[in-house]
């Protein structure tokens, strides 16, 4: 039985209801207004699993949280893609170089990822998304749990080897969207 997506199918229906409102906005207006809609759906949907406190079980726990959370992104993204259909003026629209929920996606893949693919997963998150910090990083690790002291550290060094290569090599580029920066990490002192 499919039990849908839950609070994602609530934010989808209060959007696709607000956007009705606004859909007669010019196309340009309505195009960056579903931009910054997707951009801030990937920001709060990862603020809410960094904010989870779970404790899978085991690893096949974690791979269903993460497929999941996976799902949910991959729906959200065909409903983004539905509300930019609605205007007629589909050429000269400025998409995204990256899709914002892409970033929840390859969240999912740091918590689901065996451990030889890992680093991969790292670089790659490091890689597209030039805001994501070690903290982001760590808070993701420490959710998988099976990862040493150690372990950690070199896990963390890659995506600092990353962002070193990243920042030297690439200006801003606008259409890559800002994602990481607005999310704060706790560090669990007094829950900031």
């Amino acid at each position: 039985a499919d039990e849908g997506y839950g609070p994602v199918d609530t934010i989808t229906a209060t959007i696709e209801d607000y956007s009705q409102d606004v859909v007669n906005l010019r196309p340009k207006q309505f195009i960056t207004l579903v931009k910054e809609c997707e951009r801030r759906l990937a920001i709060e949907y990862i603020k809410a699993i960094f904010q989870k406190r779970m404790k899978p079980k085991d690893a096949s726990q974690l791979v269903k949280i993460a497929d999941k959370i996976s799902m949910e992104a991959t729906h959200m993204q065909r409903f983004v893609e539905l509300l930019r259909s609605q205007t007629d003026e589909n050429e000269n629209i400025d998409n995204w170089e990256i899709s914002p929920l892409e970033a929840v996606k390859m969240c999912a893949q740091i918590l689901q990822s065996s451990a030889d693919m890992l680093e991969l997963e790292l670089q790659g998150v490091a890689a597209k998304f030039r805001f994501i910090t070690t903290a982001h990083v760590k808070k993701l690790l420490e959710m998988r749990g099976d990862l040493g002291s150690q372990q950690m550290q070199d896990k963390l060094s890659i995506v600092e080897q990353e962002k070193q290569k990243f920042s030297e090599n690439q200006n801003y580029n606008p259409d890559v969207p800002v994602i990481f920066r607005d999310i704060q990490v706790s560090t669990g002192l007094l829950g900031w």
